[in-house]
């Protein structure tokens, strides 16, 4: 019963990672000529959804941590590529770069929610699995 809910959970973040990943990439191809000289970095958002699946495939054939790390492989890129860009603009210090230090703050809030998810996740499975084989 728990991790029938566990799934439908992760279901859901799941959905909702892909619908503000797709969200992200919709905004940059409207947006300025500042976020679209950043397309490295709307390319690596398109791994955020991706990591759960990951994690979740991989779990089943490979011991504890790496399903973990492979899912955090997929969050990283764009976390430090924003936080760069991030501290790019702040030197800037113009109106014309807000729109792009709105677009790295999305991504890297995306990312570290994700992270922060699939490590609650991944405690959750451990823990179940501690519970069933008493490993």
């Amino acid at each position: 019963m728990i991790a029938v809910f566990a799934g439908t959970i992760a279901e859901c973040v799941l959905l909702y990672l892909v619908w503000v990943a797709l969200r992200t990439r919709h905004a940059l191809n409207l947006g300025s000529s500042i976020i679209s000289t950043f397309t490295w970095l709307a390319r690596s958002a398109l791994l955020i959804p991706v990591g759960i699946p990951v994690f979740l495939a991989s779990s089943v054939w490979l011991p504890f941590p790496m399903p973990t790390a492979l899912g955090l492989a997929c969050f990283v890129p764009s976390m430090l590529l924003a936080s760069r860009l991030n501290k790019y603009l702040q030197r800037q210090g113009t109106d014309r770069v807000r729109p792009a230090q709105a677009f790295a703050d999305r991504i890297f809030v995306l990312s570290l929610a994700s992270a922060l998810f699939l490590g609650a996740l991944s405690a959750f499975a451990f823990g179940l699995s501690v519970m069933h084989f008493g490993v």
